[in-house]
């Protein structure tokens, strides 16, 4: 049994309505008492260090060997983007924690090691896991052996299955969120804001062949203009529809021009950091290609959610000219150049500062992967473009948010495009 843990103070527990935190770890340790597997989960944002380690405090004096899962805050609504932690941030937390916790793992964040499982009392290496989508993970090959070379046994409870098992597009667990939050970022731009009429939508997409068929739409520049159609057609808005089409059709052309004539910019598209790869066949992959560019992605022959671990070497003999990091889950330049040289990546993008941040939901999951494709091409060949991207945000911020690209404070959502000043929001969903 997994326990979510709001936090150790009783205002964590006031704010969801509850008295305080007191039940919680009662209930914990009387599970424990019971027989029962128990595992934590704990949610960490940006100035609550104290509080997460009190709550792995607790936990130690209940059983040293409940493992502890720090979910790295990832802010949606109204939660502003400065609550966000970094990866690195997060990190250094949980090595505090594991001089107190046996087993203590760092959820939302690619490309950590902190995924895996390690022996507490040598160190030795026990299962690898990558990252598997937001709150989620993925163990690399079965883990058989439970006992460790010097003796210490991992305190499991079962077998683990020896085959696995993927659920394809959005199917399984958070990603039909993901795909409702996508379709309310296309809402949102035509101008749907009425929450009754978002669910009678959501309603209309929500059987799994619809569900499958978005999926496919929205991994290429042409083919997202279909669901932008669909979408409309469904909320009865065809003609802001057309409008909201026109205007990333108009920039489409742009860049098919500039990519006639300037081709083979090798570049390498990760999240979260330099060993994190998004699949070849995501829409971020396919910008680069559509601009012109040649996305090392496509040579990985596997496939994660959203991607896959990979190894410095791969980096390196492909030598990517650029690199970009996603806009969904980044990692701050220091961080990045920092495991850069850890790894010993010396490509070009690297040597020569060529490594670049999409902003928030400019290359996947909203309408703004318009301005993605005109930042990825702008970064690509430099000067070439001829567009101001500042002030294509503002005219897509004004056309279709009623705001102006400079006041928004954007976080991961979708279909926000400002956690705070946005005079159209009306609406409560903090999903994405």
């Amino acid at each position: 049994m997994n326990v979510g843990i709001k936090g150790y103070s009783n205002t964590s527990y006031r704010d969801c309505g509850a008295f305080s935190s007191e039940p919680v770890f009662r209930n914990i340790a009387r599970l424990l008492d019971m027989g029962v597997h128990v595992e934590t989960s704990v949610v960490y944002s940006r100035g609550k260090e104290d509080d997460v380690l009190q709550v792995a405090k607790t936990i130690l004096e209940i059983s040293p060997e409940v493992p502890v899962q720090i979910m790295r805050f990832i802010p949606f609504g109204d939660a502003p983007i400065e609550l966000e932690p970094s990866v690195g941030e997060a990190e250094k937390l949980c090595k505090v924690l594991k001089e107190h916790i046996a087993h203590v793992y760092l959820f939302n964040s690619p490309g950590t090691e902190m995924l895996h499982t390690y022996c507490p009392e040598c160190g030795n290496l026990l299962a690898e896991r990558e990252f598997y989508g937001p709150m989620g993970s993925k163990l690399l090959k079965p883990w058989t052996n439970y006992t460790c070379n010097c003796g210490y046994s991992a305190p499991l409870t079962g077998s683990t299955a020896r085959e696995s098992f993927s659920e394809s597009g959005f199917m399984g667990g958070y990603r039909i969120s993901r795909a409702f939050g996508m379709v309310h970022a296309v809402l949102t731009c035509i101008g749907i804001l009425d929450e009754r009429k978002m669910l009678e939508v959501w309603k209309e997409i929500s059987d799994s062949d619809t569900l499958m068929k978005i999926h496919h739409l929205i991994q290429q520049p042409y083919s997202y203009l279909d669901f932008i159609h669909l979408i409309s057609e469904k909320a009865g808005t065809q003609e802001q529809g057309k409008q909201l089409s026109s205007f990333i059709k108009e920039r489409i052309e742009i860049v098919q021009d500039i990519e006639k004539n300037n081709q083979g910019h090798k570049v390498y598209y990760c999240m979260g950091s330099p060993l994190f790869a998004l699949n070849a066949g995501r829409m971020e992959n396919n910008l680069v290609t559509f601009a012109g560019g040649e996305s090392i992605n496509k040579l990985i022959q596997k496939e994660g959610k959203p991607g896959v671990n990979i190894k410095p070497e791969f980096i390196n003999e492909n030598n990517p000219k650029t690199i970009f990091i996603s806009g969904f889950l980044s990692r701050p330049f220091n961080e990045f150049y920092d495991l850069c040289q850890q790894y010993g990546i010396q490509a070009d993008a690297v040597l020569e500062q060529r490594i670049y941040e999409i902003p928030p939901s400019w290359d996947f999951g909203s309408p703004r992967w318009i301005l993605g494709l005109l930042y990825i091409t702008d970064k690509m060949y430099t000067g070439k473009l001829g567009i101001d991207i500042k002030k294509e945000a503002n005219e897509f911020y004004r056309r279709f948010y009623d705001m102006e690209y400079e006041d928004a404070s954007p976080n991961r959502s979708f279909h926000s495009p400002s956690s705070q000043g946005w005079p159209r929001k009306i609406m409560g969903c903090t999903y994405a």
